[in-house]
């Protein structure tokens, strides 16, 4: 009969990708973002951003794993190109959508995100009057 304790997934996990754990936990910090905005954000469960974080697994889709974070799809697979957060946002004054809002703007059901696009085209309105009003 095999032993229940050795089969456990989370016990022996093969580490094959350090650096790349390491470059997501650096921008994970740097962005503020925990495990569950990072797994409700790309859609990948709380398993495999462990795994990752741990260094036994590297994700297919870096490319949505870096929008998220805001840094360099390359630097986060490879190490290279640029991983300074400011370089992979706006050049202007103007806030701008987060990629983990538009992340969860994007999960949103079809229903849901109807709803959103009334609401805020509602805000939107409101901001126009007030603007207008006020010059």
């Amino acid at each position: 009969m095999p032993n229940r304790n050795s089969m456990t997934p989370s016990t022996n996990l093969d580490i094959k990708h350090p650096a790349f754990a390491q470059r997501l936990c650096q921008a994970m910090d740097s962005a503020g973002i925990k495990a569950a905005d990072l797994n409700r954000a790309i859609g990948i469960s709380h398993e495999m951003v462990r795994r990752y974080r741990m260094g036994a697994a590297k994700p297919r889709n870096i490319e949505a794993l870096a929008q998220v974070l805001r840094v360099d799809p390359a630097w986060l697979a490879l190490g290279k190109g640029n991983n300074d957060r400011q370089a992979c946002s706006a050049s202007d004054d103007k806030p701008v959508l987060t990629p983990l809002l538009m992340a969860r703007i994007a999960a949103l059901s079809a229903e849901k995100h109807a709803q959103l696009t009334v609401m805020l085209d509602g805000l939107l309105r409101g901001l126009e009057l007030d603007l207008t009003q006020s010059q």
